[in-house]
């Protein structure tokens, strides 16, 4: 249920529907609903999450979801849900309890919801600036992205500020490289421990052809550091997950400023039915 406080997002986490002008810069706090889909359910699943966005929709709630199903890794789902600060997570919470009706048909998505997933969970993450590579980019580019890698580092207890080193030397290391790939990082502070999660968008999977050529570039450009970095990642990082998502508009909730960059991806025309032919006689 992604618009209830039960159940459970790189990203929608660049605005608010309630934003007048479009953000420039990530979203301060994400949170998370990370859904397994049962094998052979995900056309059901889609279905009921495209009527959770309607509703959202229909009933105006002004905070926004980005929908996201995975291409690779394990049969997931996630949505994610942007906000500025826990104040601002506190209007969304109460928002959803003042409005009886939105939680009545909610409730009832839910359950259907539920019969397509394995399980589920939530996760609340911070923005790490310091940790990112050109933010402004990936928010402004994000309405016309089609994929999202995601990276997820989960790092050993206590070492978190030999990562913060590593990040240091990568990102010093893509501005040198003059890298084109804007990223964006979010430590999680709940629902999991010890992770980050790197957010990479694309528009499509030809750009993913660069990418050996771009990770020789980024070492080279690390010089001297490149052992530092290597032997800090080995000594903080105890494993990683990688997936690709696809975007997908017909379970987000997106503002305005992401239809009218692309209006036929977030908001396709309907196709109309399929004439019925007449009977004729002979």
């Amino acid at each position: 249920m992604r618009y209830a406080h039960a159940g459970l997002l790189v990203a929608a986490f660049v605005l608010p529907l309630t934003a007048q002008e479009p953000r420039t810069e990530p979203a301060s706090l994400i949170r998370i609903f990370c859904e397994r889909i049962k094998e052979g359910h995900e056309t059901a699943h889609e279905a009921v999450e495209k009527k959770f966005a309607a509703a959202a929709r229909k009933a105006k709630f002004p905070w926004g979801v980005l929908g996201m199903d995975a291409v690779t890794g394990p049969n997931e789902v996630w949505f994610i849900q942007p906000f500025d600060s826990f104040a601002d997570f506190q209007k969304a919470w109460d928002a959803f309890d003042q409005s009886t009706a939105m939680k009545a048909e909610m409730e009832t998505l839910g359950v259907q919801d539920g019969e397509q997933r394995v399980s589920g969970r939530t996760l609340l993450a911070r923005y790490r600036p310091a940790m990112s590579y050109r933010a402004t980019e990936a928010v402004a580019n994000l309405p016309r992205m089609r994929y999202v890698q995601v990276l997820a580092i989960h790092v050993k207890p206590g070492y978190d500020s030999t990562v913060h080193e590593v990040a240091r030397i990568g990102i010093a290391a893509l501005e040198k490289a003059n890298d084109e790939r804007p990223l964006l990082t979010y430590q999680v502070i709940s629902g999991e421990a010890n992770t980050y999660l790197l957010f990479r968008a694309t528009a499509d999977w030809a750009s993913l052809d660069k990418e050996d050529d771009q990770a020789r570039a980024l070492y080279g450009a690390m010089g001297e550091d490149l052992r530092k970095y290597v032997g800090g990642a080995r000594e903080a990082i105890s494993s990683e997950d990688s997936m690709i998502f696809a975007l997908n508009a017909g379970t987000s909730v997106v503002p305005k400023s992401f239809v009218d960059a692309d209006p036929a991806f977030w908001r396709p025309k309907p196709v109309p039915a399929p004439k019925k032919k007449t009977a004729t006689t002979k």
